[in-house]
């Protein structure tokens, strides 16, 4: 009998493993574990410039096979992924189907979970923040260094880093931003004063991006084309650390697995398991159990192993993106070399008390193509275009992240599906 299962290779579900393997435990992960074997070697290692003006192939991994890059219609979970990483939201429904008529959540059965597909931005929580949780600040400090050593962060410091980086020191030097970062970055700077006074700071945000090498992992090439490829492993994705872990003695992965319930045996505890590929119900047991399966798949697990009658609280916080223009860059040259991650984030923090904090991520357009937002424009296409043609080089996504707080409006609950 192992001594430890572990349930997901998201994140959480891989740093779990790798930190009990370290310690000398063993540990089974359990995983439904979905990868792409479509796309991933039909994208060249080139930079996102060279790809359009050279590639005849591109077509496929920009748009999709079945032209699944072009979302229409109706809004659906893991609609913004590109073709190559739309396999992160693959039988979800199937599998984990979540009913709501005003949340719509994303889930992820893929090996790596939806960390083979996030922005990259590692942010701290504050001391005030983590002791509102019930979480002891001096306890995550360590924590957080660990991580941050195990996976490199580039990061700056600046105004921004009181919020999202708080103490961690060891991280890699920030990323270059482009032209639109560095203008505002010194409009910022000649208005900062008068901005801090009403609680706003500017700055780069940490992200799990490579600037050096790190083991096997290389430093960014600036090719932009992390939102289909993993070229170099530069960008984290939690899959690198079970692939490691893979290798490790100890430690075994076993894929095709939906972990559905628990239950307590003595001093063990037995996982009950749905194989994919069969249907068929598998029983794993160990001496202690890691859930790691996601918020909600979590919850479902917790739920039909401890209380289906119960509800759990869950978080939402408000989200929106709201298209800005930095006029002085319009119809400039498109950058060839740069990130196609957050470029700099703002935080707002009117009583500095470090706790109800909104935020925004800025992101410059590019490489996710710019049909996306030409088909949401209140133009024609044909004009929508040319006009979005002119902007590109000026455009800037603020992606707006609201607080928020546990209510009795929002809660998850298990009912019975025929």
């Amino acid at each position: 009998m192992v001594d430890v299962l572990v349930v997901g290779s998201g994140p959480s579900g891989a740093h779990a493993a790798r930190t009990l393997v370290e310690r000398g435990a063993t540990v089974t992960l359990l995983d439904v574990g979905i990868t792409d074997a479509h796309y991933a070697g039909l994208i060249p290692a080139r930079d996102f410039t060279a790809l359009r003006r050279e590639d005849p192939e591109q077509h496929r991994y920009l748009l999709g096979d079945e032209f699944e890059g072009i979302p229409w219609g109706a809004v659906r979970p893991g609609v913004q992924l590109t073709p190559p990483r739309q396999h992160i939201v693959r039988d979800v429904e199937r599998w984990t189907p979540f009913v709501s008529a005003t949340f719509k959540p994303i889930e992820s059965l893929a090996y790596g979970g939806l960390g083979g597909a996030w922005g990259l931005g590692c942010f701290v929580f504050s001391a005030a923040e983590l002791e509102w949780a019930g979480l002891d600040a001096r306890a995550m400090a360590p924590a957080y260094a660990l991580i941050a050593g195990r996976i490199g962060i580039a990061a700056a410091r600046d105004d921004a880093s009181p919020y999202a980086l708080g103490d961690v020191t060891n991280v890699q030097p920030p990323l270059q931003v482009d032209a639109v970062g560095r203008r505002l970055l010194e409009v910022y700077q000649r208005r900062r004063a008068a901005l801090r006074t009403r609680g706003f700071v500017l700055g780069q945000p940490p992200l799990s991006l490579l600037t050096q090498d790190l083991g096997r992992r290389h430093a960014t090439a600036y090719q932009d084309m992390d939102f289909y490829a993993d070229v170099g492993e530069s960008a984290y994705r939690p899959w690198t650390t079970v692939n490691e872990l893979r290798h490790a003695p100890g430690f075994e992965y076993r894929p095709g697995r939906l972990v559905v319930q628990f239950v307590a045996r003595g001093d063990d505890v037995e996982v009950t398991c749905v194989r994919t590929d069969t249907g068929e119900r598998e029983i794993v047991a160990a001496r202690r159990l890691v859930l790691a399966a996601g918020v909600l798949g979590t919850a479902r697990i917790v739920l039909r192993s401890l209380g289906q009658d119960q509800r759990l609280p869950v978080l939402c916080n408000h989200f929106c993106f709201m298209p800005c223009v930095v006029p002085t860059l319009l119809g400039r040259p498109a950058e060839r070399f740069k990130s196609s991650m957050v470029q700099l984030v703002l935080f707002h923090d009117q009583d500095g008390t470090h706790r109800d904090v909104a935020m925004a991520s800025l992101y410059t357009y590019r490489s996710l193509m710019l049909f996306r937002i030409v088909k949401d424009a209140p133009l024609d296409f044909s004009d929508g275009r040319r006009l979005m043609q002119f902007l590109q080089s000026s455009l800037v996504i603020a992606g707006l992240h609201h607080p928020d707080a546990p209510g009795g409006t929002k809660y998850v609950e298990l009912t019975a599906d025929p």
